[in-house]
């Protein structure tokens, strides 16, 4: 568990724009939750900036690690841990501001949004500020072999065995890949834009292929504005601990520079991805509901 939180806490990029960001945003005197808190090093940066008290909200065993951490530091009075799901959670008084870096590869699927909208409607004043207050994630159409394997490996006999029936499940899986910038076939573009007010996110994007080339699937990362001055990415060489995701095709299209690329995405609450569209005259339709194959009715 530990290595886990040495990794997050590590990553410079993330941790010091968080830090920037609670710098701009917490204010004296503040009640502040700190959602999904992990070893609570978020609720002892906002201790530093004068908090009043933060409610350091953790449901895994972190918030063993985190209680010991608040006590040593001599903390205890001003950072309470809650190890629980914060959906079950009710506290004594209504925060002031709320800070979570509970981010995926894909922003949501830590299930970011239906947890803050949850805080807000429950734990939160009217007027209470947000770290990350918008968070917009983006897809660029890639030709990568070494991406596809994963779904590709199953098409091939294995011990002199047709495994291919299992293809399918491989393709509605969004897979973490370290994605090079050189993979892209067009320039990358915002799909979905999110000020974490849904659960369920929508959007689009369209682009136009760069190159002759196959078309293999999609690369997908965030880009989150954590307050005015202070923002955090996965991009293709950010650096930060985070992949990217890959999101396949069930077979990959052949395209010529100048072909149209179209794809929706849809996710509800990190839960339920779908990429759907058309790539010149291919279209696609894909989920993670068909990911496994519990899905099938007989």
């Amino acid at each position: 568990m530990l290595d886990y939180y040495r990794m997050l806490i590590a990553d410079e990029a993330r941790t010091s724009a968080y830090r920037n960001a609670l710098r701009e945003v917490i204010r004296p005197g503040d009640v502040v939750i700190d959602l999904g808190a992990g070893t609570a090093i978020l609720a002892l940066f906002a201790c530093e900036l004068g908090a009043k008290h933060v409610f350091a909200i953790e449901k895994g065993d972190a918030a063993h690690a985190a209680e010991y951490l608040v006590r040593e530091r001599g903390l205890a009075d001003r950072i309470t841990i809650v190890h629980d799901d914060s959906r079950n959670v009710t506290l004594p008084e209504q925060a002031d501001a709320l800070v979570t870096e509970t981010l995926g590869m894909l922003a949501f699927d830590e299930g970011i949004l239906g947890s803050v909208i949850d805080a807000r409607t429950r734990l939160l004043r009217r007027d209470a500020k947000l770290i990350p207050q918008r968070i917009d994630l983006l897809v660029a159409p890639i030709e990568d072999t070494d991406a596809y394997a994963n779904v590709a490996w199953w098409n091939e006999p294995r011990h002199g065995l047709d495994l291919s029936a299992l293809q399918p499940f491989a393709a509605n899986t969004i897979h973490p890949r370290t994605i090079a910038t050189a993979s892209c076939i067009a320039e990358p573009a915002i799909a979905i834009n999110s000020d974490l007010s849904s659960a369920f996110v929508t959007g689009c994007a369209s682009f136009v292929a760069a190159r002759n080339a196959t078309l293999h699937g999609f690369a997908g990362w965030f880009s989150a504005t954590l307050s005015a001055n202070a923002h955090v990415t996965n991009a293709p060489g950010s650096g930060t601990h985070w992949s990217q995701a890959f999101l396949p095709l069930r077979e990959p299209i052949v395209l010529r520079a100048g072909d149209a690329i179209v794809v929706e995405l849809a996710c509800n609450d990190g839960a339920l991805w779908r990429w759907s569209g058309t790539a010149g005259a291919t279209s696609f339709d894909q989920s993670t509901a068909f990911a496994s194959p519990r899905t099938l009715r007989r």
